[in-house]
């Protein structure tokens, strides 16, 4: 078995496609989700509603911000009585149903489909391509772009630039986990690949001083996450497709 130190936790199936694939996962998360509730946005984005009515177009760039915003609510297979109707979340559900909806990735619009909203995503997972999308699509005036506390700059640079609004509305806040220095150097003295989730646990990697540590190969999950490893003067793997399965699938291969 090859330990490999994964910065966020893994699901039942991820689990099993390691012990196949000779992988022993140290499991180590590096960034935590704290999701604002409905009252909390709405306090702090007191134009909220009539912005998101003048919008031509809302953007997710996380499926933690889709479940921050959406999540208390039950999918649209649900009966609609089952809904409470007076439920803000509700009332920006409906709006939503009748916007032109993106996302950054597949795995988000996926997440947006099971309450009923269509999503569009471009073939590159990344801010900027998103942005040439939405462009190409005639979005051009304003965008309401529900996101968490850090977050990459392309996108909104790419759509100002293009004279778009772009209004980001903080619907979750990633906060850093510490892990004790003496475990962690431990831990990456010993592992044959690190693997990263989202450019905030790269980032938190780096300013724990995680890299002293470590020598060898870096996993990504995709282009953005790549982005800010190069931020770093280091590169990484990353899959075809930006899914668990595929990148720890692509560990596998090169380890």
């Amino acid at each position: 078995m090859k330990p490999v130190f994964f910065t966020r936790p893994l699901s039942d199936f991820d689990l099993r496609l390691c012990a196949t694939l000779e992988i022993d996962p140290i499991i180590h998360p590096l960034i935590g989700i704290e999701p604002a509730s409905i009252d909390h946005i709405l306090s702090n984005n007191p134009t909220f509603w009539a912005d998101l009515d003048r919008a031509t177009a809302v953007v997710f760039t996380s499926q933690h911000a889709v479940d921050a915003l959406l999540g208390e609510l039950p999918s649209f297979r649900e009966e609609p009585s089952a809904r409470d109707q007076g439920n803000p979340a509700e009332k920006i559900l409906q709006i939503l149903q009748k916007k032109p909806v993106y996302t950054v990735g597949e795995i988000t619009a996926d997440t947006l489909d099971e309450y009923g909203i269509m999503a569009r995503f471009p073939e590159d997972y990344n801010g900027t391509v998103l942005a040439e999308m939405m462009l190409n699509d005639g979005v051009h005036t304003s965008v309401m772009h529900f996101c968490g506390n850090i977050r990459r700059p392309e996108f909104r640079d790419e759509m100002l630039q293009a004279h778009v609004e772009v209004i980001q509305v903080e619907v979750y806040r990633k906060t850093e986990h510490q892990l004790d220095k003496a475990l962690a150097q431990h831990v990456l003295d010993s592992v044959k690949a690190v693997a990263f989730y989202s450019p905030s646990a790269v980032h938190s990697f780096w300013n724990q001083g995680m890299n002293q540590h470590y020598s060898g190969p870096y996993f990504v999950i995709g282009h953005t996450t790549l982005a800010a490893l190069q931020d770093y003067k280091e590169d990484g793997n990353l899959p075809r497709i930006p899914t668990s399965e595929l990148l720890i699938r692509e560990i596998a291969k090169h380890i």
